[in-house]
């Protein structure tokens, strides 16, 4: 697999399979904090897409690939930017407004609406992944806000 398929994939942030959402479970999140999960999945997202680029390969890349990698990083920066706008506007009593920037053109979106807390729990497992001993927030650093909410 190319670095570029890496890129289309994500698949270290992509939902499991096995996972159903549960019923009910976006009406039972506060807009604010389902503003909040997708900052997160976008942070995600731009951590992967970024660490995929790292890796040297023996053989050159083919001409334009270096640029259309770093091209998918600059993208998911973006949306990482917009949806922490959406978030903050929501933060200070805004209105959530059309559609969430952030999530334009992110395989998240959908996910991460309409099943927050299973969102919450996959990027969970990959905040935990990822921490190298500096996480100090717990098994559920991502999920445990979404807990005081109810179903």
């Amino acid at each position: 697999m190319t670095r570029h398929e890496r890129h289309e994939r994500h698949e270290r942030c992509e939902p499991r399979e096995s996972r159903e959402p549960c019923a009910g479970s976006a009406q039972a999140v506060p807009d604010v904090l389902r503003a909040r999960l997708a900052v997160a999945q976008a942070a995600c997202e731009l951590a992967e897409l970024a660490r995929a680029a790292v890796p040297l390969s023996p053989a050159p890349p083919q001409p334009g690939d270096t640029l259309a990698e770093a091209d998918h990083v600059l993208a998911a920066a973006r949306r990482y930017v917009a949806a922490a706008e959406r978030y903050e506007r929501l933060a200070a009593g805004g209105e959530l407004g059309p559609g969430g920037d952030g999530e334009a053109g992110a395989w998240w979106g959908a996910y991460t609406d309409l099943a927050p807390r299973e969102a919450a729990a996959d990027l969970d497992e990959w905040v935990l992944r990822h921490a190298d001993g500096e996480c100090c927030a717990g098994p559920a650093p991502v999920s445990g806000a979404l807990r005081s909410t109810s179903v």
